[in-house]
């Protein structure tokens, strides 16, 4: 069986994004468009509603791109469990107080069993 790939948002959109004049950006964008043409069918991809949520955010056209690509993935499920463990992760500050959303991320991934995170 194929490893379980939770997806981030941060990957979807370095994967729609303008070229960016950053050259750590850029790298990302060149490792995240690599990744998803030659590796992805390796995995099983998942996503949750917080990544469409985060997607759904900014420019309409870039919104579309985004979700466009993301629309075909399985989603997973946000529970009291994933909940619970986010606020864990926060209490017990292995997670930055202010980064709720990676946090949460995290918990998903944690919960459903994904073989990896991708960010």
């Amino acid at each position: 069986m194929k490893p379980k790939v939770y997806l981030e948002s941060s990957l979807v959109s370095y994967l729609t994004s303008k070229p960016s004049r950053d050259i750590i950006i850029v790298s990302r964008q060149q490792v995240s468009q690599t990744w998803w043409e030659t590796r992805r069918t390796n995995f099983l991809l998942y996503i949750s509603p917080l990544v469409i949520q985060e997607v759904g955010a900014g420019d309409p056209d870039a919104v579309k791109k985004r979700l466009s690509i993301i629309r075909h993935i399985p989603l997973l499920e946000i529970n009291e469990d994933t909940l619970g463990l986010a606020a864990h992760l926060l209490k017990n500050k292995a997670v930055p107080e202010k980064s709720t959303g990676d946090a949460l991320h995290l918990a998903i991934a944690a919960f459903h069993n994904m073989d990896y995170l991708l960010t």
